[in-house]
């Protein structure tokens, strides 16, 4: 009997499943255009030179691909401490057979066009990029998005990096660095605490803010840093219990991810279980985390139909 494993988890938490055949079904195949297909989300960071010298810069949204070769958009940028919020994306891309490929992008903010080298990873899953203007030392992610998110979709604790840079009031750029656990309850509201590195001074952080999060998986977020005081972020949810953030505040230029502590991918196969005959396949499933998670298990018989 043929089989598919499916983990949904609500919950950031580790499942681990062993059974006869254990690891997952990894296939490696050929990219196309259609390769990528539907929303990712995605980050960008780095720098742009600007007058002979560098300017940093943050970059975090969604891309939607169809298919073939053609992908849109909105993100949120911070360039040196001016953000734009809202922009729309538009462009082109091609995927070669090694899964290698590029992408050309026109910012609707004015900024013109962007050009990108891209590596496809996973079957289209993850995407790394780097911007190949001149100019330009820029290089981020993207990873495919959920659809159709409620506010319960952001749920547990996750282990969270900001970092970036922030304009002080006598105009010099000054590093920061911000690590720690973020909760979210379902329900709007989160807790976090963390240690903060500014221009090399230790500090801690614990705190609370409020989320909303949107149908289409990004979303919105703020609290207050003790140096920095009130921050507002924007977020991209992303599969794999991912999340990417940036700050939207003038004269603030970070950003960062967040993962699910304990997370697993969440699906995998198995090309044939053994039943019958004598034969039995036994899975069980351990949740090592500290909250519920849920877990789906599916079954296809030798004609592909579910059991």
């Amino acid at each position: 009997m043929k089989s598919i494993w499916q983990a949904g988890l609500v919950t950031p938490v580790l499942l681990l499943a062993a059974a006869t055949i254990s690891r997952a079904q990894s296939t490696t195949q050929a990219c196309t255009n259609a390769t990528l297909a539907g929303p990712y989300g995605y980050s960008l960071t780095g720098n742009l030179i600007e007058s002979q010298s560098l300017a940093p810069y943050a970059d975090v949204g969604s891309w939607n691909a169809d298919g073939k070769g053609n992908l849109s958009g909105t993100g949120a940028e911070s360039f040196a401490g001016t953000i734009e919020q809202g922009t729309s994306l538009t462009g082109t891309y091609n995927i070669n057979t090694d899964c290698t490929g590029s992408a050309s992008i026109t910012y609707g903010n004015g900024i013109g066009a962007f050009h990108f080298n891209l590596t496809v990873l996973n079957n289209g899953q993850e995407i790394r990029i780097i911007q190949n203007d001149s100019g330009s030392i820029i290089s981020g992610s993207a990873r495919q998005q959920p659809t159709g998110c409620i506010l319960e979709s952001l749920n547990g604790a996750y282990a969270y990096t900001f970092s970036g840079s922030f304009i002080d009031t006598g105009g010099n750029i000054d590093p920061y660095v911000d690590s720690g656990q973020i909760t979210f309850n379902g329900t709007g509201g989160f807790s976090l605490n963390g240690q903060i590195s500014e221009v090399g001074t230790q500090s801690s952080v614990s705190t609370s803010g409020n989320y909303a999060t949107h149908s289409n998986c990004t979303g919105t977020a703020t609290y207050t840093d003790p140096n920095l005081g009130p921050l507002n972020m924007i977020f991209a949810l992303t599969n794999g219990g991912q999340i990417r953030f940036i700050d939207v505040d003038s004269a603030l230029i970070f950003s960062g991810t967040a993962s699910a502590l304990g997370d697993v991918a969440p699906s995998g196969t198995m090309a044939h279980l053994a039943s019958g005959a004598g034969w039995l396949t036994t899975f069980t499933l351990t949740n090592t985390g500290t909250s519920e998670a849920n877990i789906q298990l599916n079954f296809f018989d030798d004609n592909g139909d579910c059991q």
